[in-house]
Protein backbone atom coordinates (compact mmCIF):
# COMPACT_ATOMS: atom_id res chain seq x y z
CA UNK A 1 0.00 0.00 0.00
CA UNK A 2 2.84 2.41 0.76
CA UNK A 3 4.30 1.58 -2.64
CA UNK A 4 1.01 2.59 -4.31
CA UNK A 5 0.96 5.87 -2.41
CA UNK A 6 4.58 6.57 -3.38
CA UNK A 7 3.84 5.77 -7.04
CA UNK A 8 0.76 8.05 -7.01
CA UNK A 9 2.80 10.90 -5.48
CA UNK A 10 5.53 10.37 -8.09
CA UNK A 11 3.00 10.49 -10.96
CA UNK A 12 1.41 13.62 -9.50
CA UNK A 13 4.82 15.28 -9.21
CA UNK A 14 5.65 14.41 -12.83
CA UNK A 15 2.30 15.86 -13.94
CA UNK A 16 2.85 19.10 -11.99
CA UNK A 17 6.37 19.50 -13.40
CA UNK A 18 5.10 18.83 -16.92
CA UNK A 19 2.34 21.43 -16.52
CA UNK A 20 4.89 24.05 -15.50
CA UNK A 21 6.80 23.68 -18.78
CA UNK A 22 3.63 24.69 -20.72
CA UNK A 23 3.58 28.21 -19.27
CA UNK A 24 0.32 29.97 -20.33
CA UNK A 25 1.74 33.42 -19.51
CA UNK A 26 3.45 35.09 -22.43
CA UNK A 27 5.25 38.40 -22.78
CA UNK A 28 3.65 40.77 -25.28
CA UNK A 29 5.43 44.04 -25.99
CA UNK A 30 6.11 46.64 -28.63
CA UNK A 31 7.64 44.01 -30.92
CA UNK A 32 4.14 42.43 -31.03
CA UNK A 33 2.32 45.70 -31.81
CA UNK A 34 1.77 47.25 -28.35
CA UNK A 35 2.16 51.03 -28.73
CA UNK A 36 4.34 51.43 -25.62
CA UNK A 37 5.79 49.06 -23.01
CA UNK A 38 4.64 51.33 -20.16
CA UNK A 39 1.14 49.92 -19.51
CA UNK A 40 -0.87 52.17 -17.19
CA UNK A 41 -4.25 50.40 -17.17
CA UNK A 42 -5.86 47.13 -18.25
CA UNK A 43 -9.49 46.24 -18.93
CA UNK A 44 -11.21 43.12 -20.31
CA UNK A 45 -14.43 43.90 -22.20
CA UNK A 46 -17.63 41.85 -22.50
CA UNK A 47 -16.26 40.02 -25.58
CA UNK A 48 -13.11 38.98 -23.73
CA UNK A 49 -10.86 41.39 -25.63
CA UNK A 50 -8.10 43.06 -23.65
CA UNK A 51 -7.61 46.83 -23.62
CA UNK A 52 -4.28 48.31 -22.54
CA UNK A 53 -3.74 51.96 -21.74
CA UNK A 54 -0.18 53.20 -22.26
CA UNK A 55 1.75 56.45 -22.38
CA UNK A 56 1.30 56.34 -26.17
CA UNK A 57 -2.29 55.33 -26.87
CA UNK A 58 -5.09 52.88 -26.20
CA UNK A 59 -4.46 49.32 -27.40
CA UNK A 60 -7.10 46.69 -28.22
CA UNK A 61 -5.73 43.14 -28.20
CA UNK A 62 -7.87 40.38 -29.72
CA UNK A 63 -5.48 37.54 -28.85
CA UNK A 64 -3.64 37.77 -32.15
CA UNK A 65 -2.89 41.43 -32.95
CA UNK A 66 -3.17 44.95 -31.59
CA UNK A 67 -5.28 47.84 -32.82
CA UNK A 68 -3.95 51.15 -31.49
CA UNK A 69 -6.11 54.23 -30.91
CA UNK A 70 -4.36 57.60 -30.69
CA UNK A 71 -5.13 61.27 -30.94
CA UNK A 72 -5.56 62.42 -34.53
CA UNK A 73 -5.11 66.17 -34.79
CA UNK A 74 -8.26 67.80 -36.14
CA UNK A 75 -10.41 64.67 -35.66
CA UNK A 76 -12.94 65.24 -32.86
CA UNK A 77 -13.98 61.56 -32.97
CA UNK A 78 -10.51 60.38 -31.92
CA UNK A 79 -8.93 60.32 -28.48
CA UNK A 80 -7.99 63.78 -27.27
CA UNK A 81 -4.78 62.57 -25.60
CA UNK A 82 -2.43 59.60 -25.96
CA UNK A 83 -1.52 59.24 -22.27
CA UNK A 84 -4.13 56.79 -20.95
CA UNK A 85 -4.61 56.58 -17.17
CA UNK A 86 -7.83 54.54 -16.64
CA UNK A 87 -10.21 52.25 -18.59
CA UNK A 88 -13.69 51.01 -17.64
CA UNK A 89 -16.76 49.64 -19.44
CA UNK A 90 -20.45 50.40 -18.96
CA UNK A 91 -23.68 48.41 -19.38
CA UNK A 92 -24.08 49.58 -22.99
CA UNK A 93 -20.59 48.18 -23.76
CA UNK A 94 -19.08 51.62 -24.26
CA UNK A 95 -15.48 52.02 -23.17
CA UNK A 96 -14.68 54.93 -20.83
CA UNK A 97 -11.10 56.12 -21.20
CA UNK A 98 -9.46 58.44 -18.69
CA UNK A 99 -6.57 60.40 -20.14
CA UNK A 100 -4.14 62.95 -18.82
CA UNK A 101 -6.20 65.62 -20.59
CA UNK A 102 -9.78 64.48 -20.19
CA UNK A 103 -12.36 61.71 -20.39
CA UNK A 104 -13.46 60.06 -23.62
CA UNK A 105 -16.21 57.52 -24.28
CA UNK A 106 -15.66 55.01 -27.07
CA UNK A 107 -18.65 53.55 -28.90
CA UNK A 108 -17.43 50.27 -30.46
CA UNK A 109 -20.40 50.08 -32.87
CA UNK A 110 -19.44 53.39 -34.50
CA UNK A 111 -15.72 53.18 -33.68
CA UNK A 112 -15.75 56.79 -32.44
CA UNK A 113 -14.81 58.63 -29.28
CA UNK A 114 -16.74 61.51 -27.73
CA UNK A 115 -15.41 63.94 -25.15
CA UNK A 116 -17.33 63.74 -21.87
CA UNK A 117 -18.61 66.90 -20.20
CA UNK A 118 -19.74 67.74 -16.69
CA UNK A 119 -21.94 70.33 -15.03
CA UNK A 120 -19.81 72.48 -12.75
CA UNK A 121 -21.45 73.25 -9.41
CA UNK A 122 -20.03 76.77 -9.28
CA UNK A 123 -21.43 77.91 -12.65
CA UNK A 124 -24.15 75.37 -13.50
CA UNK A 125 -22.68 75.21 -17.00
CA UNK A 126 -21.60 72.05 -18.83
CA UNK A 127 -17.92 72.05 -19.72
CA UNK A 128 -15.45 69.50 -21.10
CA UNK A 129 -13.23 67.59 -18.71
CA UNK A 130 -9.71 68.85 -19.37
CA UNK A 131 -7.98 67.52 -16.24
CA UNK A 132 -6.27 64.18 -15.66
CA UNK A 133 -8.74 61.32 -15.05
CA UNK A 134 -6.86 58.75 -12.93
CA UNK A 135 -9.88 56.74 -11.70
CA UNK A 136 -13.05 55.23 -13.21
CA UNK A 137 -15.57 52.93 -11.54
CA UNK A 138 -18.76 51.49 -13.04
CA UNK A 139 -21.56 51.15 -10.47
CA UNK A 140 -25.07 49.71 -10.59
CA UNK A 141 -24.06 46.94 -13.02
CA UNK A 142 -22.44 49.54 -15.29
CA UNK A 143 -25.50 51.78 -15.47
CA UNK A 144 -23.62 54.71 -13.91
CA UNK A 145 -19.99 55.78 -13.83
CA UNK A 146 -17.95 57.43 -11.09
CA UNK A 147 -15.07 59.49 -12.44
CA UNK A 148 -12.14 60.69 -10.35
CA UNK A 149 -10.40 63.79 -11.66
CA UNK A 150 -7.47 65.99 -10.74
CA UNK A 151 -8.79 69.39 -9.58
CA UNK A 152 -12.50 68.86 -10.39
CA UNK A 153 -13.14 66.13 -7.82
CA UNK A 154 -15.64 63.32 -8.22
CA UNK A 155 -18.01 63.34 -11.19
CA UNK A 156 -21.11 61.13 -11.54
CA UNK A 157 -22.46 60.04 -14.91
CA UNK A 158 -25.89 58.37 -14.79
CA UNK A 159 -27.43 56.15 -17.44
CA UNK A 160 -24.27 56.03 -19.59
CA UNK A 161 -24.74 59.66 -20.59
CA UNK A 162 -21.70 61.65 -21.70
CA UNK A 163 -22.71 64.54 -19.41
CA UNK A 164 -22.08 64.22 -15.69
CA UNK A 165 -22.48 66.15 -12.47
CA UNK A 166 -19.79 67.41 -10.13
CA UNK A 167 -19.98 66.20 -6.50
CA UNK A 168 -19.33 68.67 -3.71
CA UNK A 169 -16.78 67.39 -1.18
CA UNK A 170 -18.11 69.14 1.93
CA UNK A 171 -21.77 70.04 2.41
CA UNK A 172 -20.96 73.04 4.62
CA UNK A 173 -18.33 74.50 2.28
CA UNK A 174 -18.50 74.96 -1.46
CA UNK A 175 -15.56 72.62 -2.06
CA UNK A 176 -15.35 71.38 -5.64
CA UNK A 177 -11.61 71.75 -6.33
CA UNK A 178 -10.18 68.47 -5.04
CA UNK A 179 -8.49 65.40 -6.52
CA UNK A 180 -9.78 61.82 -6.61
CA UNK A 181 -7.12 59.24 -7.49
CA UNK A 182 -8.94 55.99 -6.65
CA UNK A 183 -12.53 54.75 -6.42
CA UNK A 184 -13.77 51.46 -4.96
CA UNK A 185 -17.25 50.06 -5.43
CA UNK A 186 -18.67 48.52 -2.27
CA UNK A 187 -20.38 45.31 -3.46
Amino acid sequence: MNLRLLAACFLLLVRVCDAQTNDPVQYIGIEHGLSNNAVTSIYQDHNGFMWFGTYDGLNLYDGYAFRVFRNIIGDSSSLGDNHISAIEGDAAHNLWVGCEKGLYIYNPLHSKFRHARFKALATGVFQPILDNVPALCAIGNGRSMLVGTANKGLLVFKGNESQGMQVQLNATKNTTAYTVTAIADDP
